[in-house]
């Protein structure tokens, strides 16, 4: 079937081509074009199964329709289906590029720059601040969505910390565990564990013993026998990689007193679903915060808008 034109369009509403492509464009209030002379239109487009011109609408607008994204760490396959959906509400594409290194990330950026994405949405780091400056130039406007134990390239301490740990110490209090155990590196983010100690440990008297802050991830099987040792009910885990690599060691060397435990990590992996025994996980909310950004690229926030750090809520994965 012959695609419609928007010339069959003007000609059948009894139009000129601009005053129909005026009204498909959504300016023919700023046209001063009747609204009965709109409805005719958009009737007849719709009674025509009319699609417009993805190329035409966006050298007419200025506006591609596409929000780049950046694919830096695991956690975004959480979000990436989220996204796609609701973006599509808002007739709106995703352009997920994944880049680990700085060096990539860059070149991912200019590309993005290049296809002149509406904008682009990342996870804060320390590198933010340095995107915000390139994009600003350009006009491109920054999403950035919280990091939850990472520095912030804004200077800025994750607020989301809190609300992590306490979801799971609820879930683990839940089940009567109340000797819970944390693990993390000390050299990478001592943060966590400053947080843990002071909405656990100080907060109900435990032992000290139950922070086992470790130089380099070798150090983990000697710190989850010293937890069991004190008969910890649960660890809760810096992040998903360190609980994996203990999942893998327990696969490996099977220990009573270990595999009664409850683990638990900040932040979710996709490799979870597969976990042995079942773990459990707090992080961001996947869903409401793909919500949260396709309301605001809905508003097609100004070029010259500042660098925006959205609005984000926790939940607990089991």
């Amino acid at each position: 079937m012959k695609r419609a034109s928007l010339k069959s369009i003007a000609a059948r509403a009894g139009v000129s081509k601009t005053t129909a492509s005026f009204v498909l464009n959504g300016k023919g209030n700023q046209h001063k074009i009747s609204k009965s002379t709109q409805q005719r239109i958009l009737r007849t487009a719709e009674e025509l199964d009319y699609r417009p011109s993805f190329l035409a609408q966006t050298l007419s607008s200025g506006i591609t329709h596409t929000l780049g994204f950046i694919w830096d760490r695991e956690q975004a396959a959480h979000l990436l289906p989220h996204l796609m959906d609701g973006l599509e509400r808002v007739q709106y594409r995703v352009l997920p590029g994944k880049a680990v290194g700085s060096a990539e990330k860059t070149r991912l950026i200019e590309d993005f720059m290049l296809r002149q994405t509406d904008a682009i949405v990342a996870f804060d780091d320390e590198e933010s601040a340095q995107w915000s400056r390139v994009l600003k130039e350009s006009e491109i406007p920054l999403l950035l969505i919280p990091s939850l134990t990472q520095p912030s390239g804004l200077g800025q301490q994750s607020t989301l910390l809190p609300q992590l740990f306490n979801l799971l110490l609820q879930h683990h209090f839940q089940h009567h565990r109340k000797a819970i155990g944390y693990i993390g590196l000390s050299d990478t983010s001592p943060e966590p564990a400053k947080v843990f100690q002071e909405a656990y440990l100080q907060r109900f008297g435990m032992n000290g013993h139950l922070l086992q802050c470790l130089s380099n991830s070798k150090e983990l099987p000697e710190a989850l026998h010293r937890l069991a040792d004190k008969q910890t009910k649960a660890v809760i885990f810096e992040n998903p990689k360190l609980l994996l690599e203990a999942l893998v060691y327990l696969k490996g060397h099977p220990y009573e007193s270990l595999s009664s435990m409850a683990f638990s990590t900040l932040g979710c992996s996709p490799r979870f679903e597969w976990a042995q025994p079942q773990v459990s996980a707090a992080d961001l909310d996947y869903s409401h915060l793909a919500q949260n950004i396709s309301a605001w690229i809905k508003g097609r926030p100004k070029p010259t808008s500042k660098i925006q750090v959205l609005p984000a809520s926790c939940r607990l994965y089991t």
